[in-house]
């Protein structure tokens, strides 16, 4: 049985620069194109969890990186159940 947490990746993009939280959620969006959509949430300082509405989107994107966004590094985990 899966879980919430199945559906999610973690993100911290690597900069410490200012960027646009809402032009990387849109690029994203455009370049994964999550067949039953995506949510972003914002946790932290450049932290992020990627909420995706089909595991099989989540797990193309984990397969498929490494991403960027604006020339700085996208990592990605999964996430941990327990937190």
């Amino acid at each position: 049985m899966m879980g919430k947490s199945d559906m999610c990746l973690v993100g911290k993009l690597l900069t410490r620069r200012p960027f646009n939280v809402e032009a990387m959620k849109s690029t994203l969006l455009s370049v994964w194109q999550p067949t039953k959509g995506m949510q972003v949430r914002v946790i932290g300082d450049n932290l992020f969890v990627f909420v995706f509405g089909h595991v099989v989107d989540k797990r193309r994107v984990l397969l498929n990186g490494p991403w960027t966004f604006d020339k700085h590094l996208l990592m990605l985990g999964e996430m941990d159940p327990n937190i």
